[in-house]
């Protein structure tokens, strides 16, 4: 279910207009369709507002049985995002601590800030018109979703238990993430035992190592001196700010663990999600170009960017972390043996989901 947090001006525009876009969203509340969230100090606000325009007995009332059936968020951040009015970051605290999906507001300073932590806002208008839109895509994904658990049962049919990552520890695990861009397993395979033998896999020795050192260990993956560059500045990070314990990080709720490993400079969302899915045990689907791949040959990418993908799995798949870490090393075994880039020849006559595949459909017609 959709969770939202509004804003009191919402709740004075219902009031004055009971057609409005606002009214709308309040009743559609009520009935259930969307999640609220509130807390006290935004609470205190609606009270206050709503006594200084003098809102009807009625609107009191359909304003607290709202309250009645929504969840009371406890704040546990402490944020200055809108600098204009410090009065409207309660609203941005409270959705972020509810893990809110959506902030809907009519206020220009806050609606400025488009999106916070995967929070979108919006006017009450505009959020009316996503979920009508967003609604119509559920019925299309529907059908979407179950071809996707249908392409998992296939692939571990075909494949089996892929057993993936391999790696002793998590540490390993991050150093893997990071040498295997734009690269092969093998190569990176040859580093990482390189970097064995040497007995540096633990982050402080990463950092404390000198690059030119690091830089010859792990050659064969190629970039060699970018990559150095940044297994030390993770390697860095880990230390300054836990002390090398990656426990600590892993820890942190799954969002702001991975906003503060996508800060680090040269860690995309491809290999932050491995890191978080293979070494921290976290819930977040990976997305590479296996995956873009396939999904674009079977006709199950309606949204082609990396977050549409990768929550289109999410949603439509059990959250189970195994379960994730699997499909995505069966897709992967699958890109490399069958399900090849255009440029190579695909090995479409022995492909285990064939049947499914709307490239090769067409290619029959």
């Amino acid at each position: 279910m959709v969770t939202i947090v509004i804003d009191t001006n919402v709740f004075v525009a219902a009031f004055f207009n009971p057609r409005s876009a606002s009214s709308q969203i309040i009743d559609r509340c009520l009935d259930g369709e969307f999640k609220v969230l509130f807390s006290d100090p935004v609470l205190n606000e609606i009270d206050h507002i709503l006594d200084c325009v003098k809102a009807s007995r009625e609107f009191t009332t359909k304003v607290s049985s709202l309250v009645e059936q929504s969840d009371i968020v406890e704040i546990r951040c402490d944020l200055y995002v809108v600098r204009s009015d410090p009065e409207d970051n309660k609203l941005i605290e409270l959705a972020a601590s509810g893990q809110a999906d959506f902030l809907i507001t009519s206020d220009r300073a806050v609606l400025g800030i488009e999106e916070f932590n995967e929070i979108r806002i919006l006017k009450p208008g505009q959020f009316i018109d996503r979920v009508e839109k967003e609604s119509c895509i559920c019925r299309n994904t529907a059908a979407l979703g179950s071809k996707l658990i249908r392409l998992y049962t296939k692939l571990l049919d075909h494949f089996g238990s892929q057993g993936w990552w391999p790696a002793e520890s998590a540490f390993e695990v991050i150093i893997g993430a990071i040498l295997t861009q734009n690269t092969n397993w093998n190569n990176t395979e040859k580093a990482i035992i390189a970097l064995k033998k040497q007995d540096l896999l633990e982050a402080r020795k990463i950092a404390e190592t000198p690059a030119q050192r690091i830089e010859e260990l792990i050659r064969p993956t190629g970039y060699f001196r970018q990559k150095t560059e940044r297994i030390k500045r993770i390697s860095l990070h880990l230390m300054d700010e836990w002390a090398g314990d990656l426990g600590n990080l892993f820890d942190k709720p799954l969002l702001k663990a991975r906003q503060e490993l996508l800060n680090i400079n040269g860690l995309g969302p491809e290999t932050v999600d491995s890191i978080l899915l293979y070494a921290g045990n976290k819930p977040i689907f990976v997305i590479d170009a296996y995956t873009v791949r396939l999904c674009e040959r079977m006709g199950l990418a309606y949204d082609e960017t990396y977050e549409g993908l990768r929550k289109f799995f999410e949603r439509n798949l059990p959250i189970d972390v195994k379960l994730y870490q699997e499909f995505h090393a069966l897709i992967v075994e699958h890109g490399k043996q069958h399900c090849r880039a255009k440029s190579q020849v695909s090995r479409c006559d022995v492909c285990p989901v064939e049947e499914d595949c709307e490239v090769n459909l067409f290619a029959k017609v």
